[in-house]
């Protein structure tokens, strides 16, 4: 995780953190075993995935391929006791490391 090796402190990179390590993504101690398991954990929590695939109408063959993943987004009821979605996380994530950039710079 950048923020432990970069040693960013702060209130958002301390939010990311506790977020991270409660939902398994971020085990106390690191190594590559336990970061995959936390992920494939976490994958199991998709709501769906949809995949498609562009054809050109004269040709007939692929153009493309796009897919798309979908996470569910926490209920009001969660929101109320902290709960964060992966947008709001990724807010606060950019702010932590801008935090960082500029004290550290």
């Amino acid at each position: 995780m950048a923020f432990r090796v970069l040693k960013t402190q702060g209130e958002n990179a301390s939010k990311v953190l506790e977020v991270l390590h409660e939902a398994g993504l971020l085990p106390g101690e690191w190594s590559l075993k336990a970061i995959l398991r936390g992920a494939l954990d976490y994958a199991r929590r998709i709501e769906s995935v949809s995949t498609d695939i562009k054809v050109n109408p004269t040709t007939g063959m692929p153009e493309g391929v796009g897919g798309k993943i979908s996470l569910r987004e926490p209920l009001a009821d969660q929101r109320k006791h902290g709960a964060l979605s992966v947008d709001q996380l990724l807010e606060i994530s950019d702010r932590a490391l801008s935090e960082a950039a500029t004290t550290s710079g």
